[in-house]
C-alpha cells in the first residue's frame, strides 16, 4: 500500500478528484483524521500515515458517489464492512467516515485548499487527546472515531 507522504502528488491528485466530484454532487465532505492532522501540524501529510482520511455528511447525493469516483480513477472496495467507504487510486487508499452535520462537522475552514472540521484545534484535541501536537513514531491513538 502506499503512503500518502511517500507519493504525494498522486494524494494530492486524490484529493482534488474527490473535490471536484463532491462539488459536482453537493455532497459535504472534510479533510479528517491523520490527513487533518498533517496538513495542520506540518502542513503535509504524515510520514507513514497509511491513507487519506475524509469524512462526509451523508445525503441523497451519496448515491452517486462510486461511480462519481470512479469515473476519475478511484476504485471502490465492495467487499462487506467497507463498501462505498474505501477506494483506491494506484494502490492508496481513501477512507471515507460517514458522520453527521453536527458538532466539528457543522462548519468548515479551509486548510492546504480543503475543508477541515471546525474548530480546527479542538477537533485534533478531540480525536486524538493531548498529544495531537507532537509527532510520534507509533502512530496516534484514537480517542474518538469520526
Amino acid at each position: 500500500m502506499k503512503c500518502p507522504a511517500d507519493y504525494p502528488e498522486l494524494a494530492d491528485s486524490m484529493l482534488h478528484q474527490l473535490a471536484i466530484v463532491c462539488e459536482e454532487h453537493n455532497i459535504t465532505y472534510f479533510i479528517s483524521g491523520g490527513t487533518c492532522l498533517g496538513f495542520y501540524r506540518s502542513g503535509t501529510y504524515i510520514p507513514d500515515d497509511h491513507d487519506l482520511d475524509v469524512a462526509m455528511i451523508f445525503s441523497q447525493h451519496c448515491s452517486k458517489l462510486p461511480l462519481a469516483l470512479y469515473s476519475h480513477g478511484l476504485v471502490p472496495d465492495s467487499h462487506g464492512e467497507h463498501e462505498n467507504r474505501h477506494y483506491w487510486k494506484d494502490n492508496m487508499l481513501l477512507d471515507i467516515t460517514w458522520v453527521e452535520p453536527t458538532g466539528f462537522y457543522a462548519a468548515h475552514e479551509i486548510l492546504n485548499g480543503y475543508p477541515v472540521p471546525t474548530p480546527v484545534e479542538e477537533y485534533l484535541l478531540w480525536k486524538y487527546g493531548d498529544t495531537w501536537k507532537t509527532p510520534m513514531k507509533e502512530g496516534y491513538p484514537f480517542r474518538h472515531e469520526e
